[in-house]
């Protein structure tokens, strides 16, 4: 995680008793993204390329997700990604169903 993303613990106001059962960790700033139709309509090529390279290519394919942000090594894991179910999650909050 990138340093400027984290948020310090802070330990006002809490016992050493709760500490030690509930230890407290930094908190992660999170973004989001800007989903526009240029957005959308690069993702929808990104996924018809992503299925392609799964069920067409040779057994190893070094590729990137950009959708989830995951790196795959072999097209095993890659049709496996697809097919899983935070990989559809996305998908469908982007309503780019017709794309997998």
């Amino acid at each position: 995680i990138n340093p400027d993303d984290r948020v310090p613990k802070m330990a006002e106001d809490v016992s050493p008793d709760h500490l030690r059962l509930f230890p407290l960790h930094d908190d992660v700033i999170t973004r989001t993204v800007e989903i526009d139709d240029e957005y959308r309509l690069k993702m929808m090529y990104h996924l018809r390329w992503l299925r392609e390279k799964a069920t067409i290519t040779t057994f190893i394919c070094q590729v990137t997700c950009e959708l989830c942000d995951m790196d795959f090594n072999y097209t095993s894991d890659l049709f496996a990604h697809l097919s899983s179910s935070q990989h559809r999650e996305l998908v469908r909050q982007l309503e780019l169903i017709h794309c997998v």
